[in-house]
């Protein structure tokens, strides 16, 4: 729940959040896809400052702009109300997040920083 002006109303909901004394109708939850789509767009901001500002790849900065929004993606999860916990406290979805940001970190690793190198 939040009380945020851009909070969404939720026709649906889930429990604990369906018990209407302590959450009435009105009550407020966190617009997650809306913050998703803000989080690729600065995902698209960060590929583009790399690519700009280095002489990295288009592999390479793909791989750092994917990190930084399967970051973004892993924290935004933390504000969902509709996800259970698979393993560690994380959803399937953190989970995921984690193993293709360390995939992705391996292959930036990996990958040459100057695109003339073999």
């Amino acid at each position: 729940p939040t009380n945020l002006p851009w909070g969404l109303t939720l026709a649906r909901r889930v429990p604990p959040f369906t018990d209407l004394a302590v959450y009435p109708g009105p009550t407020r939850f966190q617009p997650t896809p809306a913050y998703a789509s803000l989080a690729a767009l600065f995902s698209v901001g960060v590929y583009y400052l790399v690519d700009w500002k280095s002489n990295f790849p288009l592999p390479k900065t793909v791989c750092i702009a994917v990190i930084v929004y399967l970051t973004c993606i892993f924290f935004l999860d933390f504000l969902r109300v509709d996800v259970s916990s698979l393993t560690l406290g994380l959803s399937a979805v953190q989970v995921l997040a984690v193993l293709l940001s360390t995939g992705a970190l391996v292959l930036c690793l990996k990958l040459p920083d100057n695109p003339d190198a073999g």
